[in-house]
């Protein structure tokens, strides 16, 4: 079993040559060393000119086809890092008719020709010379070096598996994990290999094999959980025993090893009745931790599941470390069949990333931004994933409704471009276009540049011509008033989502209005179903977005809860409540199993869950949940279309 990687770096020049075991020393004579290293040692000096000078006292019709070889390739080298590519690659050329072609100076003469057609952006030619090149026959350096122009040729024609291989030479020399993980290469390097197919990635290991390199190992464990979370724990675990074969003096490994050998014992060991809930219960989030707690209480009772099933609780303190630690004691001591937790974002992911490692069932009471890729069957978020939010945004009914155009408007955070790559993927597959989109800083409460930017008005330089226009047109106006900008705003979408919450969208949506952007479509998420925005709705105009309908939910539970409290619930005791209702359709949906593995198989095989409000549907791999198209007009949040409820 093998593993793979491969990624980006910058080019370095041209390789000087030395001479090699392979070349006929008697036909260079000592004349022609003698001006070839003094051509050299100008070289070192920084004085090319006369190092060329020098090569030119070397006379074509008194050299050995070898000695030309080493003339016009050292003239080649010195004219590139003059500058003068054209040049220097008309020196190589006839330095390669010379050169025999058994021999490390002929490869270094194919480098140094890739080197130049690299320079010049000839990226066929440089392909050509890179694939005449003997690799066994280079230093370490000029390894490296291939390793680079390989590298560059990969991403520009987007070849996955000679991305991840020149990433991996050129991470040869990298001692520890931490120095992979902040490499450069790192993230490029593991996309690709993400994209590579399995036989690929075999035959990558395959071609590192023995060779100690820890960015090989880097992948290999990524393998390793890849093909466990997809359910071939057999592929897994024949990745696990190369990994241990081949670094087995390694410590990281090693613990990586022992770590896997754990989650395949866990894997099999379930106890049904006892469920997990990690929620901070100490600390500046205590309260609202006790919110919480308040809702899966009160779900227990009025389910009727106090007698059936047994609550372990753990404080994460609101540390996405201490959570994580909260998780993994839970399935390795309790053996719990799934886990209530995540009430903040940061301590959410964290807490599923671990609780994913181990195939363990995550339901989150915050949403996750993560990738679609790196979310699966373990994850349900109560408030509705990304996903699930972008699939009715961009559904048939939406698009009838508001256009084909879409523009987006995001918080620069990993959230924010979670939202834009899902809706990107989407509108990919559905045809749509995505027009228009902006992003604004983490804590602003200045949205000027970023309306600007959005609607066309940042650069208007670009739009000169435009403007000499609409100033000869506005300098006719008979006003006092000044003008907020001479430009038009280009409104090149139909509609705008704006990924933001609602104290933010009532300073974005009237910035809008600033630049003449008015009664725009404004679309937004979840957290738009608040009294804020109901109460500045009157001045923003109509407001749409995408959530939960209140009238949807189930009165008999909000009523349980306030006759136990004495107070009505509140959004997170409601939130608590859905995920108490969910955690118990799913121990029906499953009933009684004996291994992870069958809880897993009948939970996706029933491919339906009830909540509070809606259902969520086992569908392209996650659980989406069904959520309604609301508007908010006069004061009121109805649903967009219809007001069918679940039965």
């Amino acid at each position: 079993m093998r593993i793979i990687l491969m990624l980006l770096l910058t080019l370095a020049a041209c390789t000087q040559i030395k001479k090699t075991k392979t070349i006929d020393e008697s036909q260079i004579s000592a004349i022609s060393k003698q001006k070839l290293n003094e051509a050299r040692d100008l070289i070192k000096a920084n004085q090319p000119k006369l190092a060329i000078s020098k090569l030119s006292e070397l006379h074509d019709n008194g050299l050995s086809p070898v000695e030309k070889a080493l003339k016009y390739n050292l003239k080649g080298v010195t004219l590139f890092n003059m500058g003068e590519v054209d040049k220097a690659l008309l020196n190589f050329e006839v330095s390669e008719k010379y050169a025999p072609r058994d021999t490390q100076l002929y490869s270094q003469v194919q480098l140094n020709m890739a080197s130049g057609h690299f320079k010049l952006n000839q990226f066929n030619e440089l392909n050509d010379r890179l694939n005449k090149i003997d690799r066994k026959v280079l230093t370490d350096a000029e390894k490296k070096k291939y390793a680079q122009l390989a590298l560059a040729y990969g991403n520009k024609v987007e070849n996955h598996p000679l991305i991840v291989s020149s990433s991996l030479t050129l991470m040869s020399d990298v001692k520890t994990f931490g120095e992979i993980q902040s490499n450069n290469l790192y993230e490029p390097m593991k996309a690709s290999f993400n994209k590579m197919s399995q036989g690929q990635k075999i035959e990558m290991l395959e071609e590192f094999n023995d060779s100690k390199n820890l960015a090989v190992a880097q992948l290999a464990m990524i393998e390793a959980d890849e093909r466990y979370l997809g359910g071939d724990k057999s592929g897994a675990q024949d990745v696990t025993a190369w990994l241990s074969s081949e670094f087995g003096d390694n410590a990281e490994v090693q613990t990586f090893v022992k770590d896997f050998e754990l989650r395949f014992a866990n894997s099999s060991r379930i106890s049904i009745s006892d469920i997990g809930l990690v929620l901070p219960l100490t600390g500046e989030k205590a309260q609202f931790g006790e919110k919480a707690l308040s809702g899966i209480d009160t779900g227990l009772k009025v389910l009727g599941m106090n007698e059936n099933v047994k609550i372990h609780t753990k404080d994460s303190v609101d540390s996405p470390a201490q959570g994580a630690q909260a998780v993994l004691e839970l399935i390795r001591e309790k053996k719990v069949s799934f886990i209530i937790g995540g009430l903040f974002p940061e301590s959410a992911k964290a807490e599923y990333l671990e609780a994913r490692k181990y195939g363990v069932l995550y339901i989150s009471l915050s949403q996750i931004n993560l990738p679609k890729e790196e979310k699966n069957h373990h994850l349900i978020e109560v408030q509705g994933s990304i996903e699930s939010q972008v699939e009715t945004l961009l559904s048939e009914d939406m698009i009838n409704k508001f256009g084909t155009r879409i523009g987006v408007i995001f918080p620069d955070n990993e959230g924010g471009k979670a939202y834009v790559d899902e809706i990107w993927r989407k509108a990919t597959q559905k045809n749509l276009s995505v027009t228009s989109v902006a992003s604004f800083p983490k804590n602003t409460h200045d949205y000027r540049d970023t309306a600007q930017l959005y609607l066309g008005l940042k650069y208007p330089r670009e739009r000169s011509e435009e403007l000499k226009i609409m100033d000869d047109v506005y300098s006719l106006e008979k006003s006092s008033i000044r003008r907020v900008q001479t430009l038009p705003p280009v409104l090149d979408f139909d509609w705008v989502f704006l990924a933001t919450y609602p104290h933010e969208a009532t300073q974005l949506i009237p910035t809008l209005g600033y630049y003449d952007a008015n009664r725009i479509k404004v679309i937004g998420g979840p957290s738009w179903v608040s009294k804020s925005m109901v109460k500045e709705q009157k001045n923003l105009g109509t407001l749409y977005f995408v959530g939960d309908d209140p009238q949807d939910i189930n009165q008999e539970m909000l009523t349980k809860f306030q006759e136990i409290y004495g107070k009505p619930a509140g959004l997170i005791e409601i939130i608590s409540l859905d995920a108490m209702k969910l955690g118990a359709d799913t121990l029906t949906a499953t009933g009684e199993v004996s291994s992870r593995d069958d809880f897993d198989a009948k939970l996706k095989s029933h491919g339906k869950l009830k909540g509070l409000t809606t259902e969520w549907e086992f569908k392209d791999g996650i659980w989406v949940k069904r959520m309604n198209a609301m508007t908010i007009t006069r004061g009121e949040i109805v649903k967009l279309f219809g007001s069918e409820k679940l039965q």
